[in-house]
């Protein structure tokens, strides 16, 4: 499992380059993605999931967005 974790955060990294956008006649360099907000997704999609269902949690980079998901439903639904 960490293995796997590992792999999808050197993946984030790749994705995830350093842009510089001018603004106002500044240069800032910035990121697409926040690494804290992508790590807590993926230890909440792990630990979260329903493990009574088959199936595998999913990362998936859309453009500007990122998506993931593991099997299950909301607690109650």
């Amino acid at each position: 499992m960490w293995n796997s974790i590992q792999k999808a955060k050197k993946h984030f990294h790749l994705c995830n380059q350093k842009q510089t956008i001018a603004y106002n006649g500044q240069d800032y360099d910035l990121t697409p993605l926040d690494e804290q907000a992508f790590h807590e997704a993926i230890l909440n999609a792990v630990v979260h999931r329903d493990y009574a269902i088959d199936g595998m949690i999913t990362i998936n980079y859309k453009g500007d967005e990122l998506v993931i998901t593991n099997p299950g439903k909301f607690y109650g639904v």
